[in-house]
């Protein structure tokens, strides 16, 4: 405002309250050049000031008080119009308007460039984000394999450990048979033994049993030569005869025990060699 004219202000309420007025925080007094008024229209209440004859004085922060609520206004007296000040400002403000214009262009050009760049940015970011999310989907995958991998492993390596407790039973088993076996040779080379004695034997009871023959046949011819009535005579014949069947006899049963053990060896034998190891 200019020195010399008269300052209007006002506030409106939707009720109707004590206010205050303030300049520059000090309460305003009401008098003949200070005109403090209200009016009101339906449930709009006005409340209005006026100072005539202002001064550069009466410049400063004028405020509308009412309880905690508080509206203000900065009110500037000076001595000559506003129009001249601004028309005296408005061509400097031209000036620095013109190099805000080229400044705001040359910023416009910048956040150009910049939009530009962090698109480009932007757009890297999307192909590397997708680049690492396939990286991560690859290595998802991978991981997914090498579980099943360390599962077949772990598969394989409880087969193995069973395959090599089996292995060591069948070596035991094996050498055990190789023990079997090689008893069961010694056992065969006795039994071989035994037979030719059994052969010796069967021989020697062919000798027995043709010398016996022969005894036979000279008793036979003795008994003709020789008195019946004679019992010492029958007696001695008897008892020749009673020998050498008993020696037969013993002779026969020995025989036959030796080809028994023999035979049931040999079939013992045969089993063994039918038997395989099987893994």
């Amino acid at each position: 405002l200019v020195k010399g004219e008269t300052l209007h202000l006002s506030c409106k309420l939707n009720r109707d309250l004590n206010i205050k007025w303030l300049k520059d925080g000090r309460e305003i007094s009401c008098d003949k050049q200070t005109d403090c008024k209200k009016t009101s229209q339906e449930n709009l209440f006005k409340y209005t000031l006026k100072t005539k004859n202002i001064k550069m004085i009466n410049s400063g922060e004028y405020s509308c008080v009412c309880g905690n609520f508080k509206t203000s206004c900065f009110v500037i007296i000076t001595d000559i119009p506003i129009e001249q000040i601004i028309n005296a400002r408005t061509t400097e403000k031209l000036y620095e308007i013109q190099g805000k214009k080229e400044e705001l262009a040359q910023k416009e050009e910048k956040i150009v460039k910049e939009e530009t760049k962090l698109l480009e940015m932007e757009t890297e970011i999307r192909n590397r984000e997708m680049e690492i999310k396939e990286k991560t989907d690859e290595i998802e995958i991978q991981r997914s394999k090498l579980a099943l991998k360390e599962k077949e492993m772990k598969e394989r390596e409880s087969q193995l450990e069973l395959k090599e407790a089996k292995f060591c039973e069948l070596e035991m088993e094996k050498n055990m048979l190789q023990k079997d076996s090689l008893t069961l040779t010694q056992q065969s080379e006795e039994l071989k033994f035994t037979r030719a004695n059994a052969n010796m034997m069967q021989n020697e009871l062919e000798k027995l049993k043709h010398e016996k023959t022969e005894l036979e046949k000279r008793i036979e011819i003795l008994e003709k030569y020789i008195d019946n009535g004679s019992v010492k005579h029958e007696q001695t014949i008897a008892e020749i005869r009673q020998t050498y069947d008993n020696m037969i006899t013993k002779m026969k049963a020995e025989h036959d025990d030796t080809l028994s053990t023999i035979d049931k060896r040999l079939e013992g034998i045969s089993r063994f060699s039918g038997i395989g190891i099987c893994e």
